[in-house]
């Protein structure tokens, strides 16, 4: 079973903040915007993780997961791969890659998209960081186009995350947002 963290207080001016935004609802209508749930899966090979996303999909009709942590490799099978994914949606995966050509073991890490079908997208460039994996969609709404960047850290005792300071990277935008929530709508 999937859990999410309970809202403490200290949470509240950050998603405050959020709600005062105006793009971001406290309960949304499913029916008006753009709805994504991001989920750290823990393997999405995991049949009960399936069945959990399956639920989620039937209940919330998410137009598009976010996953960190699939724990797919790039050795798993078409069939595993079909297998874990939810009816109706298209997966992409970005299985986390080997530090040296000689690692056979490559436990943990990825991240994937599971979007709904009939959206359209394509995958998106963006580079390799040693500090943190990251894979990037964009998709084709009813009137603009929406790249999504999914980005997942790595605990430093993983050994597949260096230090922030080792890496030597530019961002134009950088967004962090912690709200607890499982869906969020976003309006385009």
């Amino acid at each position: 079973m999937l859990t999410t963290s309970p809202v403490s207080l200290a949470n509240l001016p950050s998603c405050l903040f959020h709600l005062l935004c105006g793009d971001i609802e406290i309960n949304p209508d499913p029916s008006n915007g753009f709805t994504v749930c991001t989920l750290n899966i823990r393997s999405l090979l995991y049949h009960s993780h399936h069945i959990d996303l399956v639920d989620i999909a039937d209940s919330d009709h998410p137009d598009l997961f976010c996953l960190t942590e699939t724990w797919i490799k790039p050795c798993t099978t078409s069939a595993e791969l079909i297998d874990s994914t939810v009816p109706c949606y298209s997966l992409l995966s970005y299985p986390r890659t080997p530090r040296s050509p000689k690692s056979s073991q490559n436990v943990g890490g990825g991240t994937a998209f599971l979007v709904k079908t009939p959206f359209n997208q394509a995958p998106s460039t963006i580079d390799s960081y040693t500090s943190f994996e990251a894979s990037a969609i964009t998709l084709k709404l009813r009137s603009s186009k929406l790249t999504v960047f999914n980005l997942y850290r790595p605990p430093i005792s993983s050994n597949y995350a260096k230090p922030f300071s080792t890496n030597h990277f530019q961002l134009s935008v950088l967004f962090t947002v912690h709200t607890n929530a499982v869906v969020v709508t976003i309006t385009v």
